[in-house]
């Protein structure tokens, strides 16, 4: 009996060291989720629904329409209830830039989107992990990227962005992967969770684009009379 569980011992002690073995290296697995963002520009519509945590019958629904160029992304959001409601960001490099009356704001952090951009919007800090680890989201294995409090899931087969931890409290997920003309790969479905709220993001339509268009930024409007509007407000300025 114990030479048998020293024989299974062994073994999976043999597994793990082979598993561990095959982790590629970081540059490996980032060059792969490039490869996933797609040759073309896009034009990506989102149903956004958000549910304050705290009132769990209160939400506010808005549409997202994102134009992704290579070297920039533009997002507009809008509400059917609410059409004063108008917001314009410009992302480019590690940047996200609005208009806030006349002034111009930009702030550089590490948002949601970004982490679904190309190479050169990414959070720069994925880029100094030295060594990765294995760990599942999603029922799936992926790949851990890890600093401090921020975590980032690829998951090992297709090289997609799983799951991200932002902060000790907030997470997001993706699922529901699609591939797209020229070799996008994009989630249907993600989720964001904070004590505060959950926002749900889906995909209505997604599509190619043959031309870059000048996106002009103009001031946003929050004139809103809704409960939350100071909570959706640092959601697109701080989060997303």
């Amino acid at each position: 009996m114990k030479i048998i569980q020293t024989l299974i011992c062994i073994l999976l002690a043999g597994l793990c060291l082979k598993t561990t073995a095959y982790i590629p290296t970081t540059e490996m697995i980032l060059s792969r989720l490039d490869r996933n963002q797609g040759t073309k520009n896009y034009k990506i519509s989102q149903n956004i629904l958000f549910l304050d945590r705290s009132r769990l019958d209160d939400t506010f629904q808005l549409k997202e329409t994102w134009w992704k160029y290579a070297n920039r992304v533009y997002l507009q959001v809008r509400s059917t209830e609410h059409p004063q409601l108008k917001l314009n960001f410009i992302y480019k490099k590690f940047y996200k830039t609005w208009m806030s009356g006349k002034a111009k704001k930009s702030k550089k952090q590490n948002y949601i989107e970004s982490y679904f951009f190309r190479k050169n919007m990414r959070p720069a800090w994925l880029n100094s992990i030295e060594k990765v680890k294995l760990g599942r989201a999603l029922g799936m294995v992926n790949y851990v990227f890890r600093k401090k409090e921020q975590a980032v899931w690829i998951e090992q087969d297709n090289f997609v962005v799983r799951k991200i931890a932002m902060g000790n409290t907030a997470v997001l997920t993706a699922e529901n992967y699609q591939i797209y003309t020229g070799g996008l790969l994009f989630p249907k479905k993600r989720t964001y969770k904070s004590p505060e709220i959950e926002v749900t993001m889906e995909v209505t339509h997604l599509e190619a684009i043959k031309k870059q268009w000048n996106h002009s930024l103009k001031s946003n409007k929050w004139e809103v009379s809704h409960g939350d509007i100071e909570m959706i407000k640092h959601f697109y300025q701080n989060i997303r």
